[in-house]
């Protein structure tokens, strides 16, 4: 989502540019004043907690709960800075009006200016009513963790379908590997050890439940495992060591993972 940028219109700089002259003839009127708190209030706002990719960048955990917790960080976040920042763009607002009506009756002070005093005010207006809870950009920002929780659930949906076959899968791999334990056999083609690790990684990541239990065990098994293991003569060892270690955890998740999920 784009993050929303003050509008020029609304800055200090810019009105002390465009009242020019005419600040002789008209007094001090508070406008810069009050745009500058204004837009110092909406600098304290933190809009990456406002996007769920942004909030959960990767590869931060973007499991259920830390989805939930972001959504909750956005919205405390629009309480606590987004509102204020919108009170004082209405008292700017509130400034601006009355003080274009006024300008409209004095003939020392040029149309021109009127009319910025005007779109001042509406420019106010409009970007405390684009910030609101119930806009449709800010409706969008919460759309984006619901968007992300609906991806990760049906990832979950996905992976429990089919873990069984995962399993099995792995399972082959590692007999076949184990026929001639080397790094080239364990990391060699699509249906390899290394790849079926890779599978069973991807479906503990996405189940919450087995992820608490068994992706501190699994993900290692997944990274290059193998990238370690010396070369020549103490190669086949070393592999053997290393898949009989996959092939006794694969039996430990296998025994358990219906239990985990209950």
């Amino acid at each position: 989502m784009p993050v929303p940028t003050w509008p020029a219109i609304l800055t200090n700089a810019d009105w002390q540019k465009k009242k020019g002259v005419i600040s002789k003839i008209a007094g001090k009127t508070g406008i810069g004043e009050a745009m500058t708190a204004a837009e110092n209030a909406f600098k304290q706002i933190n809009w990456d907690l406002f996007d769920a990719v942004t909030a959960l960048p990767m590869p931060k955990d973007r499991d259920p709960d830390k989805i939930a917790a972001a959504k909750a960080a956005c919205t405390k976040e629009f309480s606590a800075k987004v509102e204020p920042a919108r009170t004082q763009l209405k008292k700017l607002r509130d400034k601006a009006t009355p003080l274009a009506a006024a300008w409209k009756k004095n003939k020392l002070i040029p149309a021109a200016s009127t009319k910025h005093v005007e779109d001042v005010a509406k420019a106010a207006d409009a970007f405390s009513l684009g910030l609101a809870g119930n806009s449709q950009n800010m409706t969008s920002l919460l759309k984006t963790f619901d968007t992300m929780l609906a991806v990760k659930q049906k990832a979950e949906q996905d992976e429990l379908g089919k873990i069984d076959v995962t399993i099995a899968n792995l399972e082959k791999a590692l007999l076949g590997v184990a026929a001639k334990p080397t790094k080239k056999g364990w990391s060699d083609g699509a249906t390899c050890a290394h790849q079926r690790c890779r599978s069973m990684c991807n479906m503990i990541r996405n189940v919450p439940k087995l992820k608490a239990k068994y992706w501190g065990i699994w993900q290692k098994f997944g990274d290059e495992y193998h990238k370690d293991a010396p070369v020549g003569a103490l190669e086949a060892a070393a592999m053997k060591k290393k898949i009989d270690t996959v092939k006794a955890e694969l039996a430990k998740f296998k025994a358990s993972y219906k239990k985990d999920l209950a």
